[in-house]
């Protein structure tokens, strides 16, 4: 939907609604420029989106807290539109918030972490104490704001692009009236202008000059109730995490007591093991000089085993030649027997 149409759809659908977002001359918006970009709390320098807007609309200040990457309080915050195209997927459009400190020229993406924000006018009117829930229209009213200025061709690839910017301008309209103010055109909050160079001295002046308009202006109740109810908020989620926290250390301290008694019951039995341990080891050297004493009478007898061999065979010796000497023997006695008959009959004749 181009401007013609998105005009003309809303001119018929909800006028006095429409009529009641502020006039968009009155819109404050910065070119993106040559300033570097970089991710909240990265450290390397990126390129913004090929499919992206070529100026920024200014949408309110970025409250610094601890750990926060902008050096100062009062970080400008502005958004821009771009088209996100994933794989196998047609393209979506997404706004992005970028930052920009006092005294610096680089800008930081800050797209998840708007927590903290300040919106300022008419994106706080969308809120109603609760950033999360008004985001969707907060888009819607970034969309609008860029495509009336010139700075957006078209709002494609935006779905609920019409729901979200119908309920943008209701809420206006409802806040418009609930501050009893007029309902065209009222002021809009107005970024301080800065040149390309960044200079402190002239964000210094404008920060002066914006924190005494801030002064000048009255408070509505409205946002009292809302600083209330936020404060109201941030105390209940203080309390709920302080619970969290005291659940947590005694769920630690049981843990600590059972890492007690497991390390007591493990030194028991690393004690316990090293006197089995030392006992083992007299087990082992009495089985040593036991296996040294067999070992020696092991090889005394195994010599007296040799020697003995060694005399059965010096029998068996002696015993072959007592076996000759005894052949020999019954040789010259059947000799001498057959002699003795051989006499016998000479001596009878």
């Amino acid at each position: 939907m181009d401007l013609a149409k998105v005009t003309d759809w809303a001119t018929k659908e909800f006028p006095e609604a429409f009529k009641t977002l502020p006039d968009v001359a009155n819109l404050a918006v910065e070119p993106k420029g040559n300033r570097r970009f970089r991710l909240y709390l990265g450290v390397t320098w990126c390129t913004w989106p090929k499919e992206s807007s070529s100026h920024l609309l200014y949408v309110g200040r970025f409250n610094v807290y601890p750990g926060s990457c902008f050096p100062s309080e009062g970080a400008r915050v502005f958004a821009y539109v771009t088209l996100d195209s994933f794989r196998n997927s047609e393209p979506a459009l997404k706004v992005r918030y970028v930052g920009i400190a006092p005294g610096t020229n680089y800008w930081v993406d800050i797209s998840h972490h708007l927590q903290t924000m300040h919106w300022g006018a008419p994106f706080c009117a969308m809120t109603n104490g609760n950033p999360k829930e008004g985001q969707p229209l907060i888009t819607a009213l970034v969309c609008w704001y860029l495509l009336a200025k010139g700075h957006l061709h078209e709002i494609e690839h935006y779905r609920d692009f019409k729901s979200e910017f119908k309920m943008a301008c209701i809420k206006m309209r409802d806040a418009s009236r609930s501050q009893h103010t007029k309902p065209t055109h009222p002021q809009i909050a107005v970024a301080p202008q800065r040149n390309e160079q960044g200079s402190p001295k002239v964000a210094e002046r404008h920060q002066r000059e914006n924190s005494g308009a801030d002064n000048a202006q009255e408070v509505p109740s409205s946002q009292l109730k809302r600083a209330r109810r936020e404060l109201d908020e941030a105390c209940d989620l203080i309390e709920e995490s302080n619970k969290r926290l005291k659940t947590e250390i005694e769920k630690l301290q049981e843990d600590k007591q059972q890492w007690e008694a497991t390390r007591k019951r493990l030194e028991d039995d690393k004690w316990t093991l090293s006197k089995d341990l030392c006992r083992e080891r007299e087990t082992i050297k009495s089985l040593k000089k036991e296996s040294k004493i067999r070992k020696e009478a092991c090889t005394a007898m195994e010599k007296r085993a040799i020697q003995a061999e060694q005399k059965v065979m010096t029998c068996e010796a002696q015993l072959e030649k007592e076996k000759e000497i005894t052949v020999r023997a019954l040789g010259e006695k059947a000799r001498l027997e057959i002699e003795l008959q051989d006499l016998k009959p000479a001596q009878n004749a």
